[in-house]
């Protein structure tokens, strides 16, 4: 009984079912080995770009194609550089932050479109709105700049109390460390010409 079910599922049905299969389900090896064609043919021209030699080619052709590769590793590490200096610098990156927001919308967008081209994502707007910096702006950033400074200006330490004679020479003869009075006390002292 077993070999008549075999018989008949063994023979049509099964390449039957096999040819549906191959119709509905791609082969999977022809199509990496396809993939893998183009993959190679994708990478052998640009080998062929950076391979040719070109005839006539002088320093300055080498020249000019090295800077035609810096841009886009400047940006890279200046973003990254731009994220180090905040938490190193909090002031000083604050100062400049706040400078940056008195360039015009029409210059950052400028700027951002050379930036974005060289990216090769991002393309310029063909009409930017041009907006100019109020001098109340300008001076309420400068203002914001000295008090930034002032903030990080050092405090100097508060002047401690002039003490007794008694006091004096009791925290002088003292093995215990000296308290910041009897240190003021003797730099005044020093200073007077009287020890």
């Amino acid at each position: 009984m077993i070999g008549v079910i075999a018989k008949l599922l063994g023979g049509p049905l099964v390449s039957l079912a096999g040819d549906i299969a191959a119709r509905v389900a791609p082969n999977k090896d022809a199509l990496a080995a396809q993939g893998h064609g183009e993959t190679m043919t994708t990478l052998q021209g640009y080998a062929a770009e950076f391979t040719a030699t070109r005839p006539n080619r002088t320093w300055w052709d080498s020249f000019v194609d090295g800077l035609n590769r810096l841009p886009r590793p400047f940006m890279a590490f200046g973003v990254l550089a731009v994220m180090a200096w905040a938490p190193l610098d909090p002031i000083g990156f604050a100062e400049a932050m706040r400078v940056y927001a008195l360039v015009p919308e029409w210059l950052t967008g400028l700027l951002g479109g050379v930036a974005a081209f060289y990216f090769a994502a991002r393309h310029l707007e063909k009409r930017l709105d041009a907006k100019s910096v109020a001098p109340a702006e300008v001076a309420q950033v400068m203002a914001d700049v000295a008090a930034l400074k002032a903030m990080g200006a050092p405090t100097p330490p508060p002047e401690a109390a002039s003490m007794g004679d008694g006091d004096f020479r009791f925290a002088m003869s003292s093995p215990e460390p000296m308290p910041d009075g009897a240190i003021a006390e003797w730099n005044r002292r020093r200073k007077a010409g009287r020890h």
